[in-house]
């Protein structure tokens, strides 16, 4: 990410209450209805703590009303919020040492440090128990205690608020699948931030055009070099799936999609011979080939497919790299696949195609 430049956010809704009124109290209030396009809401924290117990609370009292709060008293009250918060919630089960910096892989610790990362103008992506998609803009300075934002139920269920301006932009059919495959990513924190320039790109444009109606599109150029980079985890096992069938003589095995192995997104198996092959894609991780160096998988077909490359690349002729080998014909696999992605755009869910209205192919 460029310094300055407009930081994207992803918030998964995370309610801590079971109690469905609760839940549905505390969405009306934070996004707009479902009849509204747009409106003022926020996102916001869990892990509420007795805030009486916060030593500079009258300090940070006086500043919020006179609407001037200042980054070092920002930066302090996130310390104190933080030693609370763990003192709270992890010591009732072991002890830390609260005088020491908090570890940032904490829930609690990770939420709290992000919300206060974020800035005024950045862009924030978050969507309802319905599964309706919202985009919006950060319109305060600092986090505010949520106490002393409002007095319905979400103040017993939250620590930190941030004002958003919230646009409506539909179910996942209306929302591009660079977006929507954010939200299926595993192993993502509650509220996280992008690096990944196509997708902060897709942002200011997805923005931008619901601000300013006649904003004029600049559309991301897609190449045979960067197209990896500009598809969702999804998307991208999608697209590596469709072409071994169409073009490699695959079926698929429906069932293994996730479900009968880690180790591999899905199992396909070979139309003639009958003989399975095995699959693995990431769009910004390295992918460790060490885990299929193995007699298990001596004799099967791996196809493999990353944006970042490979570790522990021995060469096996059983393990094909789609960003890097060549095909029986002599054509690059990557650049085969990003001609069939090209010409079979109509193949993909509606998303996509929506996606293409911010980018066109070289």
């Amino acid at each position: 990410m460029k310094e300055n430049e407009t930081k994207v956010w992803r918030i998964n809704i995370k309610i801590g209450t079971k109690k469905l009124e609760d839940m549905e109290i505390i969405q009306k209030k934070c996004l707009p209805s479902e009849n509204e396009k747009e409106g003022k809401g926020y996102i916001a924290i869990g892990w509420p703590v007795n805030t009486n117990e916060l030593n500079i609370k009258k300090e940070y009292q006086k500043e919020l009303k006179s609407n001037n709060i200042s980054s070092n008293l920002a930066e302090k009250m996130k310390e104190e919020y933080q030693k609370l918060a763990l003192k709270t919630y992890i010591n009732k089960d072991k002890q830390i040492d609260t005088n020491k910096k908090p570890d940032s892989r904490m829930g609690v610790v990770n939420a709290s440090n992000n919300i206060f990362e974020m800035s005024k103008g950045d862009i924030c992506f978050t969507r309802s128990k319905e599964n309706i998609y919202y985009v919006g803009r950060v319109m305060d300075d600092y986090p505010i205690l949520a106490e002393y934002e409002v007095t319905w139920i979400f103040a017993k269920e939250a620590s930190w608020l941030r004002k958003i301006y919230w646009y409506k932009l539909g179910r996942e059919d209306d929302v591009p699948s660079n977006i929507v495959g954010w939200f299926m990513e595993r192993r993502e924190h509650t509220i996280t931030v992008t690096n990944d320039e196509n997708k902060i790109s897709l942002s200011n444009l997805l923005i931008n055009e619901k601000e300013n109606q006649n904003y004029n599109i600049e559309k991301i150029t897609i190449n045979h070099d960067n197209y990896i980079s500009t598809l969702s985890t999804h998307m991208l096992e999608e697209l590596v799936c469709l072409y071994l069938q169409a073009k490699l003589n695959y079926y698929l095995y429906i069932s293994s999609w996730k479900k009968t192995t880690k180790l591999f997104e899905y199992i396909l198996v070979e139309k003639d011979t009958h003989k399975q092959a095995y699959v693995q894609t990431k769009v910004d991780e390295k992918i460790d080939l060490k885990y299929f160096n193995t007699e298990e998988y001596k004799d099967a077909k791996i196809y493999v497919l990353s944006g970042e490359g490979y570790t522990n690349d021995e060469h096996k002729p059983n393990i094909i790299k789609l960003s890097e080998d060549i095909n029986e014909n002599r054509v690059e696999y990557k650049k085969d696949l990003y001609d069939f992605y090209k010409n079979n755009i109509d193949l993909f869910g509606k998303g996509m195609q929506i996606e293409m209205k911010y980018y066109e192919f070289e």
